[in-house]
């Protein structure tokens, strides 16, 4: 006879979950923050949303990588301007790994959990080995006249007229319009939520969020200034009903399960919750 099987509790849970991962972030980066050989890696960094997309590598990297997520290739073209322009490689990589494994250490995590964390994110190790040889490349080419090889690599970070968005990723205008029905069917359930939209005319708020989001996963115009945007458009509910962070994430996670209820890819769900991440520091003051 046949029996339930259950499924183990990913490394991510054994680690303590989301509260200890975003703790270890903070640690973490303040330590990296502090040594003399990586700080000019953050210069002109905007710090909450870099943390939010560690905090967002962490939960992929210690609990399932998606089958359409290429981690290594996301890694080194997300780091391309530091190989490139400050000379990361795989010395820093090492630096970093031993501070990531010190702050585990610190936060009381077992051995065999940092061991096992260690063992994810060390094998990341040729990407910086390979960045470094990019640069390699690039300055040899300057050196000799010609043309950098790596120019096409760092153009394709950028976006081009004639490559798909993230909204054509997830869909198109219609998986957004049923995203953001779905979105809020579930915030209007959630009663941490619900009282944010008293007396809120819903059609005109969804038509709202469904005309952002087709800003935010497209390419946002250079004029507009989205974090100041969000901060006016919900002062009301931070200053007087005390809308924070808390809440946003909450936000979040509704999103990240209507899309995947609506059969998109974890990797495109990954990608949208970060291009949405981002805003995340509009609502951290009142937390």
């Amino acid at each position: 006879m046949a029996t339930a099987k259950n499924e183990s509790p990913t490394l991510f849970d054994r680690l303590g979950g989301v509260v200890a991962l975003r703790a270890a972030v903070e640690e973490f980066y303040k330590r990296l923050l502090d040594d003399p050989k990586l700080y000019i890696m953050f210069e002109d960094v905007k710090m909450p949303l870099l943390k939010y997309h560690q905090l967002a590598f962490m939960k992929i990297a210690f609990s399932k990588i998606p089958d359409d997520l290429d981690v290594a290739e996301l890694i080194l073209q997300k780091h391309m301007r530091l190989f490139l322009n400050k000379g990361l490689n795989e010395t820093h990589f090492d630096i970093v790994a031993q501070h990531f494994v010190e702050t585990l250490h610190h936060l009381g995590i077992g051995n065999d959990l940092v061991n096992e964390a260690a063992g994810i994110i060390v094998p990341l190790r040729p990407v910086f080995q390979k960045g470094a040889l990019l640069k390699l490349e690039q300055d040899k080419a300057k050196a000799d006249g010609k043309a950098s090889p790596v120019t096409t690599i760092v153009h394709d970070q950028t976006h081009h007229a004639n490559e798909p968005t993230l909204i054509d990723r997830l869909g198109g205008n219609d998986m957004v319009k049923a995203a953001v029905k779905s979105l809020y069917e579930r915030m209007l359930d959630d009663p941490m939520l619900e009282p944010f939209f008293e007396s809120i005319n819903l059609a005109q708020l969804k038509h709202h969020q469904i005309s952002f989001l087709k800003i935010a996963f497209t390419q946002v115009p250079s004029d507009l200034d989205v974090t100041q945007y969000l901060g006016q458009t919900h002062a009301r509910l931070i200053q007087e009903q005390g809308l924070n962070a808390m809440h946003f994430d909450r936000m979040l996670s509704h999103f990240a399960n209507a899309l995947i209820e609506l059969n998109v890819s974890e990797g495109v769900i990954q990608e949208a919750a970060s291009a949405i991440g981002a805003f995340r520091v509009v609502f951290e003051a009142k937390e």
